[in-house]
């Protein structure tokens, strides 16, 4: 990961599973932590064939609050991204056929 986001101040990794039921969200944040030194975050995703009425996205933010890019979860596909930056994963709806599943954490100096 130091080589992939050209920091050679990671130290060391955290990260934990997740499951996004019909309904759920996560509301807009930026990852910054008051006692962890967060550079980086990522996102493995682990649902198969997620359909894109599902919603679940993981999207991004402009400063207005507006959004600016957003990614379908896709199975074994990595988003690795800056902290901090503004980003949320969008409702997943009701009739949603699956379960929003990932493994996902941050790169700490």
């Amino acid at each position: 990961m130091r080589h992939v986001t050209g920091r050679d101040d990671i130290r060391t990794s955290d990260s934990y599973a997740s499951l996004y039921g019909p309904g759920h969200f996560l509301t807009r944040h930026d990852d910054r932590h008051p006692t962890h030194q967060r550079i980086a975050a990522w996102v493995l995703s682990m649902t198969p064939e997620w359909d894109e009425n599902w919603g679940g996205y993981l999207a991004f933010y402009d400063e207005a609050g507006n959004v600016v890019e957003a990614f379908k979860p896709a199975f074994n596909t990595l988003n690795l991204f800056t902290v901090p930056q503004h980003h949320a994963v969008q409702l997943v709806t009701p009739f949603a056929g699956a379960p929003r599943t990932s493994y996902l954490g941050w790169l700490l100096a």
